[in-house]
């Protein structure tokens, strides 16, 4: 395992890679368009690039903290085959020029009810849907989805209160070890 430059209040584990691991059995290992939601230092996102083909890769944080690490990693794990963007924003706030043939993300596992309270509030956000839910996260990724492509985010296995979405899109969920991945895929048209 790659050491990755991280912030003291956030470390990653090993879903980041579980995640990774099934998009590169699952879905493919090469693209054009890769957004990584929630960021962080870009364990995600880097992972795959070092793994895979991807033409461009945009990171999306909410926390400026994550910006020097991210950055960090970028510069020492990253060739100059791949085009790097990054953004400080909120999914639910972002807009691109174009769409996403792969959007990845290990988002915070938690609800603003659930899970214990981290006295650090760098932490909590890391945790806990502080920002936007679950539904308005999935909603808007999947708005950035391109036609057949993946959105696909990871999530501990219990039962989770999906938002309604079209029928243009088919969902997949797999169980590994104590995660589930949710894997939205875009088809070509409405079904009615």
């Amino acid at each position: 395992m790659i050491d990755y430059s991280q912030p003291s209040f956030y470390h990653f584990n090993e879903d980041s890679l579980l995640l990774i691991d099934y998009v590169l059995h699952e879905v493919g290992e090469s693209f054009d368009q890769v957004l990584d939601v929630g960021a962080g230092c870009g364990i995600c996102g880097l992972e795959l690039s070092q793994k895979a083909r991807v033409n461009e890769l945009t990171f999306l944080e909410v926390q400026d903290e994550f910006l020097p690490y991210l950055k960090k990693n970028i510069s020492t794990f990253v060739d100059n085959k791949t085009k790097m963007n990054i953004h400080l924003s909120k999914v639910s706030a972002f807009t691109s020029q174009h769409p996403f043939d792969l959007i990845i993300s290990n988002p915070p596992y938690f609800s603003k009810s659930s899970g214990r309270v981290s006295p650090d509030p760098q932490k909590q956000i890391c945790r806990t849907w502080e920002i936007d839910s679950l539904e308005t996260f999935i909603l808007s990724a999947l708005e950035l989805t391109a036609l057949h492509g993946h959105f696909i985010f990871i999530q501990p296995q219990a039962e989770i209160k999906l938002p309604t979405t079209s029928s243009s899109f088919r969902l997949t969920k797999k169980d590994l070890k104590h995660v589930s991945v949710f894997d939205f895929h875009r088809l070509d048209v409405d079904r009615d």
